[in-house]
């Protein structure tokens, strides 16, 4: 069971989300509100899997309050969701612990996907923010905080042997795609993107998803646009 808290300023927003995350029997609802100071409370209270909030609450930025909701339970994910316009925040986002980058006005039927996504140590990014990603995600430092986002680099000179069918399954785990759906779009063995996911991770030195999306994006092992 997934256990969910949502928090948005605006009601109907927060309606519409609770009721597409009602249909997901893997899913309850741990908590709700309408303020940053509610999600504060909630992960300090209930802990929750995953907080899906407003980048723009009515009394703070999402990417304010991600650390302080880290540091009361750093088990939980957190999803913002923003506008197309927002786009210039995905940095400042990445950087505050924030691995769930949703846009509610065109993504909203993927959802629950985002959610599987961001709660199995992946990152999810909108599609029509991928045109932006690679602006706003051109430099390494201003990324990384080694207290919330720690990454592990090869040396300078040292370039991983990257195959062509792992670069594939990175562009498919980059847009948020899980083991099973990258299986059957490859139309191979489910067991064969768990291997190779493994291998990625010791030829880069990094420990999760959230970290190989980062690091793909940064060191140019996927590129522009990224596999549908």
């Amino acid at each position: 069971m997934i256990h969910i808290s949502v928090f948005s300023t605006e009601e109907q927003d927060l309606n519409t989300i609770l009721s597409m995350l009602s249909t997901q029997e893997d899913f309850e609802i741990a908590s709700r509100g309408r303020c940053g100071f509610d999600a504060i409370i909630s992960a300090d209270t209930y802990h929750p899997d995953i907080i899906i909030m407003d980048l723009w609450m009515s009394d703070s930025k999402g990417i304010d309050i991600a650390p302080i909701i880290r540091r009361k339970s750093p088990e939980t994910k957190i999803m913002v969701l923003c506008s197309i316009n927002d786009a210039g925040w995905i940095k400042p986002a990445m950087r505050a612990g924030i691995t769930g980058i949703f846009i509610r006005q065109s993504d909203m039927d993927n959802l629950d996907k985002a959610v599987r996504t961001v709660c199995n140590e992946g990152f999810y990014l909108s599609k029509p923010l991928m045109q932006y990603a690679y602006l706003y995600l051109s430099t390494i430092d201003s990324l990384i905080s080694a207290e919330l986002l720690p990454i592990t680099f090869l040396a300078e000179d040292t370039d991983p042997p990257i195959s062509e069918t792992e670069r594939i399954i990175i562009s498919y785990m980059v847009i948020g795609y899980s083991d099973k759906e990258i299986a059957d779009e490859l139309s191979i063995a489910i067991g064969t993107v768990r291997n190779c996911f493994a291998a990625i991770k010791r030829k880069t030195g990094q420990k999760n998803r959230a970290q190989m999306v980062i690091y793909s994006l940064m060191h140019g092992l996927i590129g522009f646009p990224l596999k549908k």
